[in-house]
């Protein structure tokens, strides 16, 4: 959210690193920092992909970022659909960041690193904690009532309710297809992995055979047809 007022002065943070120049700090994300002398240590790392810096390679800390702390409102189109605007679970949270993970190799002592590092612990003496136990590391936890609902419409107009991300089928309800379950629509002679991701969980078109699953017709008042339709 724009614009951040409040003081942060009494956080202590910093941006490090040469792809995260210090300007990258701002009142959003007020420290970025790396950790990767272990991951150094246990593997010679890739520098097109294990950038030594808390930019993020692979898009896994921006996701998780923008879920705890993304902006409020946030228009959400996949495909040309318009699915409603979206929300991080705290909007006006700041942001620190702690890389400590790399696509070739990630080292438990780069983790505790960053985790030494985030918590500060620097109690009234040497290995002691400000906080005592339980209360060691504060988290906070939260959820949200945002659903996203979806029906199945089969040829007969009976309505089966559900939760997909999925956009309404093409056709308008005028165009209607053919039920079939996953299994009965493999290709008998195919060369792929026999695993449930492709003969149960349709991940993998290249699995299914065309003739199955591309049966399309007009709409008439049949229980093997059907429709998706979509709600926000």
């Amino acid at each position: 959210m724009n614009p951040f007022t409040s003081n942060t002065s009494h956080f202590s943070g910093t941006c490090e690193g040469p792809s995260v120049p210090e300007h990258s700090c701002n009142g959003k994300i007020i420290s970025a920092r790396f950790f990767a002398s272990g991951a150094r240590a246990a593997a010679t790392l890739n520098p097109y992909v294990d950038i030594q810096s808390p930019y993020d390679a692979v898009g896994h800390g921006s996701h998780v970022a923008s879920t705890a702390a993304g902006n409020s409102g946030v228009p959400v189109v996949v495909n040309g659909f318009f699915y409603g605007r979206a929300s991080g679970m705290a909007p006006r949270a700041r942001i620190a960041v702690y890389k400590a993970i790399y696509p070739t190799v990630g080292s438990l002592a780069d983790v505790l690193a960053a985790i030494d590092q985030a918590v500060g612990n620097r109690g009234p003496g040497p290995y002691t904690v400000v906080s005592y136990s339980p209360w060691t590391v504060g988290v906070a936890a939260c959820g949200t009532d945002r659903t996203y609902p979806g029906t199945l419409v089969l040829g007969n107009g009976q309505h089966i309710g559900g939760v997909g991300l999925s956009g309404p089928s093409f056709g308008n309800g005028l165009l209607q297809y053919k039920l079939v379950l996953a299994k009965d629509a493999i290709k008998v002679n195919g060369t792929f992995p026999r695993t449930p991701q492709y003969l149960e969980e349709c991940q993998y078109p290249e699995a299914l055979d065309p003739a199955a699953v591309q049966a399309v017709w007009l709409s008439v008042p049949s229980p093997l047809a059907s429709t998706m339709e979509h709600q926000t």
